[in-house]
């Protein structure tokens, strides 16, 4: 008798199990199908956010042609245009985001030595900063400078929007064309933008712009703060300053007044406009 009934009942186990795994199955393509729902309304920003918590961690491993530093190493040479052969140097790097993501600093400050300034108004993204360069006992701790505020073209309280991912936070009330919904908006403090001049001024007075090569001083400027570029400009210029190089994603109107300066437009690469000072700074 067992031998009849046990395949009835191993049959029945099976039907059993079966059904047990079709409706874990439908658990789960429910819930994925809410998930992907509920991003795709949000235009995949946790998908975007977790690409670029990816990219901040394994960019630093790779090459500097496939990385942060190929707009130094290959779009700068495609336009018969170097960096000094020695080490050393400064960078003020406005807008400076995590710190690695389409960074135009992280490659001068850890593989050419440079001395730099950095600015990002936005606390979760200063914290990532704040953790490369500022803990005690780092080796750049004493060559790179960070600024938890905004630069504006006259001190003051500015309202800042913040964004997904903070690529298109922005004091500039005017932009509005950004690809996301803001997630908070509040008020945060900002400087004057000569502060850079200032700061530019001490820098080569006390040598520390100058390269090991003998070839003088050399200094860089890049400026991405979304919409707000054209007065961070002005500002910084006004107060008698020029850079080696300027690395700026929205110059606006201001490409013909740079040029009466003494800059030459070079190439413009993804969403950075690159000009060069002909004249030592």
């Amino acid at each position: 008798m067992l031998r009849i009934f046990r395949p009835l009942c191993d049959l029945h186990v099976y039907i059993r199990h079966s059904m047990r795994l079709r409706k874990l199955a439908l658990v789960v393509a429910v819930g994925i199908s809410l998930i992907l729902l509920v991003e795709f309304q949000q235009k995949f920003a946790t998908f975007r956010s977790a690409y670029v918590w990816v990219h901040r961690e394994v960019a630093p491993l790779l090459s500097d042609d496939v990385s942060e530093g190929q707009l130094y190493t290959k779009v700068l040479p495609q336009n018969n245009l170097t960096l000094p052969k020695g080490r050393g140097g400064c960078v003020w790097d406005v807008g400076a985001n995590n710190g690695v993501w389409h960074s135009n600093s992280y490659y001068l400050i850890n593989q050419r030595g440079f001395h730099a300034w950095l600015f990002e108004p936005d606390a979760s993204l200063f914290m990532k900063l704040r953790d490369m360069y500022a803990r005690v006992g780092s080796a750049l701790a004493d060559k790179v400078e960070l600024f938890n505020m905004a630069l504006a073209a006259s001190a003051g309280l500015e309202n800042y929007r913040v964004f997904p991912m903070g690529f298109e936070n922005t004091i500039v009330q005017s932009k509005l064309n950004q690809y996301d919904q803001p997630l908070y908006n509040y008020s945060i403090a900002a400087l004057k933008a000569d502060l850079i001049c200032t700061q530019q001024k001490a820098a080569l007075q006390a040598g520390l712009c100058r390269v090991d090569d003998g070839s003088g001083d050399f200094t860089v400027l890049s400026i991405d703060v979304e919409g707000a570029d054209s007065r961070i400009i002005r500002t910084a210029h006004e107060a008698g300053c020029r850079w080696s190089i300027l690395i700026i994603e929205s110059p606006g109107d201001t490409l013909m007044e740079l040029s009466q300066l003494g800059y030459r437009f070079v190439v413009k690469n993804h969403y950075n406009y690159i000009l060069v000072y002909d004249k030592k700074p």
